[in-house]
């Protein structure tokens, strides 16, 4: 049906006694359209929560994945041969589980052990001398070194900037500064280790249960760890290390997956290397018998989580004209 006076049009004639009805009630008009105003945001929010995330979230997964790249790229390294992965191997909880790990020059070896990086992210020294405060300078130092690495950043970045894949990539990463640069390197690979999170163990399960029942091995173990004068001085939750002065305590997750242990890699089983450290460091545990120790023990092997971190390697790596026969990770 057709209004008298109205357009044909159905809806102009519907926007025609809206207008006209709007115009005649003010302030119901103005409670209605701020209505649909709230209506209209809520539904614009709705779709970019269902929907593509925000630029950060981008930017963030894009650098991940950047970094998980060069973590396991060999064209960082001065042969072409080691990558980070060389002493950080995700099968084996990101250590490489020598007593000390291999040098660049394939005839001698390293003066240290190599630690997790899983929960990397979360510590506040790094090194065994707690020498370095942040992820980046980790970076530096082993790029550099010509017993690590043996690399510079200037020909680092001379070979990225050979590969359209890694230039695309690094614009995806750091839409600011797109070339690859010292600056974007050591960001892409510091997020990646940073995503190495692991707290899904036996213990958090038991945790999260409100620490019951009390009667378990585990429970015996946890609540010794954690008497004054025990290993939970040093060797603090929830990732079970920490910082004496400026000296780093080795964080304990995953510690049943870790061997060999201490700095030099002297000790490969736990419940031996628990009660040495225990006659070094913890008056309360001298007068512990051995099934005390084993609950210790048991306790720290519930610390271990295989489930979170992401232990995949990437199945190839992008095309580099100069070196096109790149093995993922290195070949040592």
């Amino acid at each position: 049906m057709v209004v008298s006076g109205l357009p044909k049009n159905t809806n102009s004639s519907t926007i025609y006694v809206m207008s006209t009805f709007f115009r005649k009630n003010g302030a119901f008009s103005a409670f209605v359209c701020g209505l649909l105003l709230a209506c209209l945001f809520l539904f614009s929010a709705s779709r970019t929560s269902n929907g593509a995330p925000p630029p950060e979230a981008h930017t963030d997964t894009a650098r991940v994945a950047l970094g998980k790249l060069l973590f396991y790229e060999p064209a960082l390294s001065g042969n072409y041969k080691r990558s980070c992965s060389s002493c950080h191997r995700p099968q084996k909880a990101y250590t490489d589980q020598r007593r000390v790990s291999l040098a660049f020059q394939f005839t001698k070896n390293l003066s240290f052990n190599a630690p997790t990086l899983l929960n990397a992210g979360a510590l506040p020294v790094y090194f065994h001398d707690g020498r370095f405060t942040k992820i980046e300078q980790i970076i530096d130092a082993v790029i550099d070194n010509p017993d690590e690495l043996g690399c510079s950043y200037d020909t680092i970045v001379a070979r990225l900037n050979q590969s359209d894949a890694y230039k695309i990539a690094f614009a995806r990463a750091f839409p600011g500064q797109p070339s690859p640069l010292k600056v974007t390197i050591n960001a892409a690979l510091a997020a990646f280790v940073r995503s190495l999170k692991s707290d899904n163990s036996a213990f958090d399960d038991w945790k999260k249960n409100n620490y019951l029942p009390q009667s378990t091995q585990l429970s015996v173990g946890y609540q010794l760890f954690m008497i004054p004068n025990a290993c939970g001085g040093c060797h603090q939750p929830p990732l079970f290390g920490g910082q004496i002065g400026v000296k780093r305590v080795l964080p304990l997750r995953n510690v049943a997956v870790t061997p060999p242990y201490f700095q030099n890699g002297s000790e490969i089983n736990l419940l031996n290397a628990a009660k040495r450290c225990g006659a070094e460091n913890s008056p309360e545990s001298h007068r512990w018998n051995l099934e005390k120790w084993r609950a210790v023990a048991f306790f720290l092997e519930a610390l271990t989580d295989t489930t979170t971190a992401d232990k995949t390697e990437p199945v190839s790596l992008p095309l580099m004209p100069n070196a096109p026969r790149r093995t993922v990770g290195g070949t040592y």
